[in-house]
């Protein structure tokens, strides 16, 4: 009779084991999908490109093969 307690003490175990590690495994895979998600939301909306020797702001979905973007380094960037 006490083997027979000992098998359902580990077959609790390993069943609280398992459900554990499934949980921890869905809350990793929402935060996976929320941080792609917000990577993909943090994409700039306009750009800038040179027309004519002038700089002009124009939305990322109008650019073409061809256009001149125009890239600026930071403005946050000091020089110490």
């Amino acid at each position: 009779m006490g083997s027979t307690l000992g098998y359902f003490v580990f077959g609790a175990l390993v069943c609280s084991l398992f459900f554990v590690g499934t949980k921890v495994l869905f809350q990793v895979e929402g935060r996976s999908r929320k941080g792609i998600s917000n990577i993909f939301g943090q994409q700039p909306r306009f750009a800038w490109r040179i027309v004519d020797g002038v700089e002009v702001q124009v939305v990322v979905a109008e650019l073409q093969a061809g256009d001149v973007p125009c890239c600026h380094l930071s403005l946050s960037f000091r020089k110490s």
